[in-house]
């Protein structure tokens, strides 16, 4: 039998039992009795009840707009549907109803809301809602799926759903994996930090000791030193230039200690030039350091300023030293 001979058949079947309800009900002598009887088999999901309550609405509206107004009011309805569905948030949904706004909500059981909407907007028979699972309803309903294209396209999204599935399932598992990692490796960091923590404390601790020891221990007598004059200064510096022999030139002119050469760290000024002596090394390598350091240092001002390093004889130090005097 096809789709359309049982819902003729059934449409029969509806109007018979509104028929023997009406005849069984002694108040059904007005016609505005009529309304009780129809409700009740509205309820029991007659069709013939509910598409004279659905033709009653809309006597009603007609009353009550007139026919201008109803025509514009069914007008305004139909290009409202017509429109994309708004995109903003209902109060009371949550973030993770809105991240997915095409994802079906299917429904642990099949409503008596479903049944109406199935029955009434999409023209599913019963029979074929009881065949129904709460998956495949919530997927018509969704889809918007109609019976003669329910063999062709129910298939189809319930794959689309399976897989979707499929791929929350995983995405959800690698998101507690990552989230199980970030503890562990939180938990790690906090006891590196607690071990630290204890470290610095034990080192804190061995200090003080170590200062309050040597505080305890007794110190030498406090000798006031003699009071220095000029003939002792003078004496002492006599002594010490003589007793130096890095200030105390050879028979060659050259000076002892150290080595031969020394590194002088030169600053040349970029308008005119001229180099200026800004540093003295004993060992070329803390030369070329102290170099390296004043020219960054001028980079980051933007002074413009460079810098040369330039290998100078002990002895032409010494004599520079003594030509000043």
């Amino acid at each position: 039998m096809s789709r359309w001979a049982k819902q003729v058949s059934r449409m029969g079947r509806d109007g018979f039992q509104l028929a023997s309800a009406i005849f069984k009900d002694s108040t059904t002598k007005r016609a505005v009795s009529f309304k009780p009887v129809l409700l009740d088999q509205a309820r029991q999901y007659n069709l013939v009840a509910r598409s004279l309550l659905q033709v009653d609405r809309q006597i009603g509206l007609v009353r009550y707009h007139g026919i201008m107004g109803y025509f514009q009011q069914q007008w305004q309805a139909r290009f409202s549907s017509s429109l994309p569905p708004s995109t903003t948030t209902p109060e009371g949904s949550s973030p993770a109803d809105t991240s997915q706004p095409n994802k079906a909500r299917i429904a642990f059981m099949i409503t008596g809301s479903m049944k109406q909407e199935l029955n009434e907007q999409m023209g599913y028979l019963d029979e074929d809602i009881r065949k129904m699972t709460p998956l495949q309803a919530s997927l018509i309903l969704h889809y918007r799926i109609i019976p003669d294209e329910m063999e062709e396209k129910l298939p189809v999204v319930e794959a689309e759903y399976e897989k979707q599935r499929e791929e929350d399932a995983v995405k959800q598992q690698q998101e507690a994996e990552e989230r199980e990692r970030l503890r562990a490796a939180q938990q790690v960091e906090m006891k590196k930090a607690e071990a630290l923590r204890k470290e610095q404390a034990a080192s804190t601790a061995e200090s003080k000791t170590e200062v309050n020891a040597q505080q305890e221990t007794p110190s030498a007598p406090y000798v006031a030193p003699a009071p220095l004059t000029v003939a002792s200064f003078s004496a002492a510096a006599n002594n010490f230039q003589s007793s130096n022999t890095l200030l105390s030139p050879s028979a060659d002119g050259t000076t002892n200690g150290f080595g031969d050469s020394w590194f002088e760290v030169n600053e040349i000024d970029p308008k005119t030039g001229e180099a200026t002596r800004v540093g003295l090394y004993q060992e070329e390598e803390e030369a070329t350091l102290g170099m390296k350091t004043r020219q960054e240092i001028a980079d980051a001002k933007e002074t413009n300023l460079t810098f040369e390093l330039k290998p100078v004889e002990k002895s032409a130090l010494f004599s520079s030293s003594q030509k000043q005097k």
